[in-house]
């Protein structure tokens, strides 16, 4: 049987984006935290792209709230004209780092926060924190505004990055492995002579490498002809970081830098929502005969010959809406076309691995393979949390590893700005699976000593575990879908015990708790 599936425009599949930012601003009930305060920033004046620590008080922990900067005043052009900051736009996600220091990561390169004209220019108004209820039920805390005046510095200005393939309303939000990118800078306020785009990937084989060009007015645009592309992801990761840093001197010959930070990803990836659940724990049994300790006692070994093997099962639930929107051809051989720009192409053939293409609109065809298994390691071993952005002192981020040459921070995985939550039905299951046995679990053997005239028997116990997360898809502009919201990996592993009795026979009982059924069904 041959699977074809097609990945749709993203318009086109229901879907709910739980973005960690879009609040109404309206009081609710049950969020009883006292209000955050912000004191100072750590500078009032910086170029677009660059990264600024906001200080004071009650800032909270992801868990509890989304924690919020909301600016409110006029904008004055360094061309003299000026522009009110709409409060509802200029409202901004910042990361926590702890209760006192937060990080604002969006003051651009993609925009001026302050400017929809895209101009430098002052700042004057007010600054206010806020925090909103996760769950979007129990509304908004908001603190006492602060008096600010913020300088947007002559920056670059990125108005384009996407795949060549691509054509995105807005710069792409997450980057694909393997795929050659496009992007078109600005500079503001001040007059190029050269420009220089270094791409660093720290995680991956690739060297970072830099093209320059000669500038031939305000604007630039790299990699058109395919001179620019991101490494793919490595089998062992679910994504990685990569730093794009543009460098630009003037006529005066003065340098000017952006940057920024984007997260890499397969067109298709599990995501493991953490942690695993205990489905069932079997009696356990005597794997071994009577050990005496005599006179002195005695070290026994155990290693397992006994082998049992189980299979681990992945069940997955695929989205029926989703899979009736990508066009999911059933038991035909039949190629699907590439008639969306944006869309990435998916085709399971041999029931286990994953195959895409993104050939979009021009001649150029890109593909990839990975098989289910793979996806399912990468999503575990890859982890939940991935941080990635430009540090320009180096310390970024306390949990990650920094590349000095290039500034990037990069942990294990990633954790974007927003929670991909499914709001249809789902259908289709399907299941792979692969046995796992005792023996290599236990490789490395049970050590333990039978006191002097006590007598010693090997217990194993087989446990039952289960782990769950989700599959989802990107297309070019890495929009994410949900294509399974349910994946189910059931997983085996073995307790070991050494029970001690003055006697044998009987056999001394086992200190390894009783067989218990948690999650159904069970053998």
């Amino acid at each position: 049987m041959r699977r074809t599936l097609f990945l749709a425009p993203i318009a086109t599949i229901p879907l709910v984006l739980t973005a960690l930012g879009c609040a109404s601003g309206e009081p609710g009930e049950g969020l009883d935290i006292p209000p955050p305060q912000l004191a100072a920033l750590s500078t009032y004046e910086a170029t677009l792209g660059s990264e600024i620590e906001l200080y004071g008080n009650n800032f909270v922990q992801p868990s509890v709230g989304t924690l919020q900067v909301v600016f409110q005043g006029v904008f004055e052009a360094d061309d003299g004209t000026t522009e009110a900051v709409d409060p509802d736009l200029a409202f901004f996600n910042v990361r926590y780092r702890n209760e006192a220091t937060a990080i604002w990561e969006s003051f651009g390169p993609f925009n001026n926060p302050f400017s929809v004209r895209g101009k430098i220019g002052l700042f004057r108004g007010t600054a206010t924190p806020q925090i909103v209820a996760n769950d979007g039920a129990h509304g908004t805390v908001a603190g006492q505004p602060l008096n600010v005046t913020f300088r947007v510095l002559p920056s670059i200005l990125v108005t384009e990055f996407q795949p060549v393939t691509a054509s995105c309303v807005g710069p792409a939000i997450r980057a694909l492995g393997g795929v050659p990118y496009r992007m078109s800078v600005q500079a503001l306020g001040f007059t190029p002579a050269s420009f220089t785009y270094s791409v660093a990937a720290p995680a991956t084989p690739m060297e970072p490498y830099s093209i320059r060009h000669v500038a031939s007015g305000s604007t630039d645009t790299v990699g058109a002809s395919g001179d620019m592309v991101l490494p793919n992801v490595p089998a062992e990761r679910s994504a990685y970081g990569a730093a794009i840093i543009i460098t630009a001197v003037d006529t005066r010959g003065q340098t000017h830098v952006g940057q920024f930070g984007i997260g890499v990803h397969r067109p298709i990836e599990f995501f493991y929502q953490g942690g695993f659940e205990v489905a069932q724990t079997f009696d356990p049994i005597p794997v071994s005969a009577c050990y005496a300790g005599g006179y002195d006692g005695k070290d026994v070994s155990y290693t397992d010959t006994q082998t049992e093997t189980k299979t681990r099962t992945h069940t997955v639930g695929w989205n029926q809406n989703w899979s009736h929107a990508v066009s999911d051809s059933r038991g035909t051989t039949t190629t699907v076309s590439q008639s969306e720009t944006n869309a990435v192409g998916f085709n399971v053939s041999d029931g286990n691995t994953f195959t895409w293409n993104m050939g979009g609109a021009t001649s150029l065809e890109l593909s990839g393979s990975i098989g289910f298994q793979g996806i399912i390691n990468a999503g575990i071993k890859g982890g939940q949390t991935f941080n990635y952005g430009i540090s320009n002192a180096g310390t970024h981020m306390e949990s990650s590893s920094i590349d000095r040459s290039t500034g990037v921070s990069v942990s294990s995985a990633i954790m974007e700005t927003e929670t991909v939550m499914d709001s249809s039905g789902h259908g289709i299951d399907e299941s792979w699976s692969e046995s796992v046995s005792s023996s290599d679990a236990l490789s490395l053997g049970f050590t333990g000593r039978v006191i002097a005239t006590t007598y010693g028997v090997f217990y194993r116990q087989t446990v039952k575990i289960v782990r769950r997360g989700m599959i989802i898809t990107y297309n070019l502009c890495g929009i994410p879908q949900v294509a399974a919201p349910s994946v189910d990996l059931s997983d085996w592993m073995w307790a070991m015990d050494l029970a001690i009795a003055s006697q044998c026979p009987p056999l001394p009982p086992s200190n390894l708790p009783a067989a218990q059924c948690n999650i159904e069904p069970c053998e």
